[in-house]
């Protein structure tokens, strides 16, 4: 079978010389800083979309659907690719054999150590896993202190410390929707997103592509 049989609508757009644009699409496995030991003493590696991150160098963000399934065989869906993020893909070599070869590539890390530390309001919308966070001090606003649209972010206190969000959309300056990648705790019972009106905290990057070569790396079960 032939590369693009599966895939007619790409072929019939290459075969009439159809305009298009070249981006490369970027799917980063985030670092695991534990793992899941089952009882039979194999180690369980989920691979549900929230275990990657999604960057592109198109100059905007693209949405696209890999058709990868966690676990369970649930479809992950389409994914936004966030664009700004990778500045650089490196040569790729391609082989009609299968092969380990190496490719290279630079992001933008002006936004590595970007954090907020003032008052905020967190509340589910949406959904029990889908939200709000308000900046409701005086202090920097989101895009000022250099955070982006895709970007993974944790309190450093308050009822939703353990867990990272997402930014989905800035609403206003002091406003972001944002979704819960945290879905389970240590013990595999669900987690949501718990309403806080009005507490102190600091907010920080915590978006693995960016930051993941700056953590400690000496624990064994990194």
């Amino acid at each position: 079978m032939g590369r693009l049989d599966s895939n007619t609508v790409l072929r019939t757009a290459l075969n009439n010389n159809d305009p298009f644009l070249y981006a490369h699409l970027v799917k980063f496995e985030r670092p695991l800083v534990q793992t899941k030991e089952l009882a039979n003493g194999r180690i369980r590696y989920e691979t549900d979309a929230t275990k990657y991150a999604y960057i592109t160098d198109a100059a905007y963000d693209i949405t696209y659907n890999d058709g990868s399934t966690n676990l369970a065989g649930t479809a992950n869906g389409a994914q936004i690719y966030r664009a700004n993020k990778l500045s650089k893909v490196g040569s790729v070599s391609e082989s009609s054999t299968i092969k380990i070869s190496n490719m290279s590539i630079d992001l933008n890390a002006a936004a590595v150590g970007s954090s907020i530390e003032s008052t905020f309001s967190i509340a589910q919308t949406l959904s029990a896993a889908i939200g709000q966070i308000t900046i409701t001090g005086a202090s920097l606003k989101w895009v000022e202190a250099g955070f982006q649209e895709g970007d993974r972010i944790k309190f450093s206190s308050g009822n939703n410390s353990t867990k990272y969000f997402r930014i989905r959309a800035f609403l206003s300056s002091n406003t972001v929707e944002i979704d819960l990648l945290t879905l389970k705790d240590s013990s595999g019972n669900d987690l949501q997103i718990t309403q806080e009106l009005g507490f102190s905290s600091t907010i920080s990057l915590e978006s693995d592509e960016i930051v993941a070569i700056l953590r400690d790396v000496k624990p064994t079960n990194f």
